[in-house]
């Protein structure tokens, strides 16, 4: 069978605290870690053909994504989905559906782990798969192509002879992902691909772990945690090298953690004298000057940090301890004294904000400890978080918004972004734009940023992610 996987645009993503403005294309552009991961495996261990669609990174609309599909002429299509992107993924299943009623429609991702049923009330939707999909989805198209039964097949939604949904026990989580293969990246072009802040010339993103182990009141990541050896990191290191790439993102969700990790892995790629330079995000409770000097040896050069608060009281409302914020202080003195570049992840409209100047507060705290890159975002209320519900129980929002939402996805949902318990979304917004603009056009920063720039593709792609900041900023 002939499978095409898809990676949706993101045309009509829904505000997640950071406007589109900020993370548009201008900003970053990651390769498709979960559809290369699922192509990589049935590549592997089926004789299936997979061809893949990135969407995001060409930019298509939807009447180009409908001809894309019927020029690829494939048996079955498989899209990813989180819930942010729902419209996005429904179009891409119409698009699909609109070819050929009877082609078969996959949906996993994020969005099905959450809300199974809910991907399956969208009529074109065929099958879901929740939870990691490299077994279940080979085993659905062996049971497509051989007539094979359905209910065996664990982690799956489907509907029966009647109409009605089916959803099957779910499936244990893979504990040996060092067994899995490395993402098919030579199934796609990778040029194009970089994220902001970077000094390669040809970056690509990797995935070391599955899941997070902590359980914030504001975050919906999977918890059930996982996390591939150091050398099996390295060896994937040294095949990204092959292909030409020079730098790696990683986007796990919590890189360090524990913090050995970080350190087995650097001594590995030490050991290994890799050259491709990388990045990451990590937590600053799990991080010592040993560890992040050793890291840097090993060829890290940004690192990017989830503050989230900068006041006690902002550390309290999001489930952290007070003490913390000493120890985010030394990390960021560390990584300015190591030449590390470093982000700090900032969100403001916390529930306990309830002023401007409890806002500015946190703002000064980002002044303190002087990192090269800001990202500030509004406290945002996911909809399968603690968050969300302390919000419904308060009466900010009824409930039941996201679950209209993603049965009947439309392109301007009026759906909740904020927390507006003591400040208006309007204000929250303004004090946002206030942020970034005072942060980015100090000449101090200009001039550490430039001082940081080492080759004409990291000064492209530097000047390219500057104007976007700052014309979204204006504009908004």
């Amino acid at each position: 069978m002939h499978l095409l996987l898809i990676q949706p645009p993101n045309r009509n993503q829904v505000w997640a605290g950071v406007s589109g403005d900020y993370m548009n294309k201008g900003f970053h552009a990651f390769p498709p870690q979960q559809i290369m991961a699922l192509s990589a495996y049935l590549k592997a261990h089926t004789q299936h053909r997979v061809t893949m669609l990135d969407c995001q990174k060409d930019q298509l609309d939807y009447d180009q994504i409908q001809r894309r599909i019927a020029e690829i002429n494939p048996d079955i299509v498989g899209t990813t989905s989180n819930t942010h992107l729902i419209y996005d993924v429904h179009r891409v299943t119409q698009a699909a559906k609109a070819l050929d009623p009877k082609l078969p429609v996959i949906m996993g991702g994020s969005h099905v782990w959450s809300y199974p049923l809910e991907a399956m009330a969208l009529p074109e939707v065929d099958y879901a798969i929740r939870g990691d999909g490299e077994r279940p989805l080979v085993q659905l198209l062996e049971a497509l192509e051989q007539g094979g039964e359905l209910g065996a097949i664990r982690g799956l939604l489907y509907r029966d002879e009647h109409g009605e949904i089916v959803r099957n026990p779910e499936q244990e989580p893979h504990k040996d992902l060092d067994g899995l293969p490395f993402p098919d990246r030579e199934g796609l072009d990778l040029d194009g691909y970089y994220t902001a802040g970077m000094v390669g010339a040809r970056c690509s993103t990797m995935v070391t772990s599955r899941g997070c182990p902590y359980d914030c009141p504001f975050c919906s990541t999977y918890t059930t945690y996982r996390h591939r050896s150091a050398a099996n990191v390295a060896d994937e290191f040294e095949h990204c090298q092959r292909l030409g790439i020079t730098e790696i993102y990683f986007v796990d969700d919590t890189f360090n953690m524990p913090e050995r990790r970080l350190r087995e892995l650097a001594d590995e790629l030490l050991r290994r004298k890799t050259t491709v330079t990388w990045a990451t995000k990590m937590t600053c409770a799990q991080l010592s000057y040993e560890t992040l000097a050793r890291a840097r040896a090993a060829g890290l050069v940004r690192v990017h940090l989830g503050v989230e608060a900068g006041t006690p009281e902002g550390q309290l409302a999001i489930g952290k301890s007070t003490s913390e914020l000493d120890h985010v202080r030394k990390v960021f003195g560390w990584c300015n004294q190591l030449g590390i570049k470093s982000a700090a992840y900032m969100m403001l409209g916390l529930p306990s904000e309830r002023s401007a100047a409890d806002i500015m507060r946190s703002a000064a705290f980002v002044e303190q400890i002087d990192p090269t890159f800001v990202i500030w975002a509004l406290y945002s209320p996911y909809p399968d978080t603690k968050l969300w519900q302390d919000g419904a129980k308060l009466g900010l929002w009824r409930g039941d918004e996201w679950l209209k939402h993603m049965v009947a996805p439309t392109a301007r949902p009026n759906l909740p972004v904020a927390w507006t318990e003591h400040i208006p979304q309007p204000e929250q917004e303004r004090i946002l734009k206030k942020l970034m603009f005072r942060f980015y056009t100090r000449p101090k920063r200009i001039v550490r940023l430039a001082g940081t720039i080492r080759s004409t593709a990291a000064l492209r792609k530097t000047v390219r992610t500057g104007v976007t900041v700052l014309a979204s900023t204006i504009r908004r």
